[in-house]
């Protein structure tokens, strides 16, 4: 399974999923999490310049490109979580901290 987080310079869920400046990506497999990377994808400078479905594709393209199933988030808008879900991506929401944590939390069974 491939997770998708937004995250802050620091490694730290970002709370908005649509404005993260950064995404980490990473396959979760036997309950481990790896290999993680992050992406700089800057999203928030985009969020309200350019069209609400311009803006919700640019999204949607990166995290086809990473083959993402999951999206562990902290706030992410109705219209996103009813977009990702009818494509089959799983949005679990209130995940806050370390995004690495998080990811291994959810991959050993404790997000679920």
């Amino acid at each position: 399974m491939r997770v998708a987080l937004p995250v802050d310079a620091d490694g730290q869920i970002f709370p908005h999923f649509g404005r993260a400046p950064r995404l980490a990506v990473a396959t979760l497999e036997e309950g481990k999490v790896r290999d993680w990377q992050v992406l700089d994808v800057d999203w928030g400078s985009s969020h309200d310049l350019v069209p609400r479905g311009e803006h919700h594709r640019r999204v949607f393209q990166t995290l086809r490109e990473q083959g993402v199933d999951l999206v562990l988030a902290g706030e992410m808008g109705e219209g996103m979580v009813r977009s990702l879900s009818g494509v089959g991506v799983e949005v679990v929401l209130g995940v806050a901290g370390d995004a690495r944590s998080a990811a291994e939390s959810y991959a050993a069974g404790a997000a679920r």
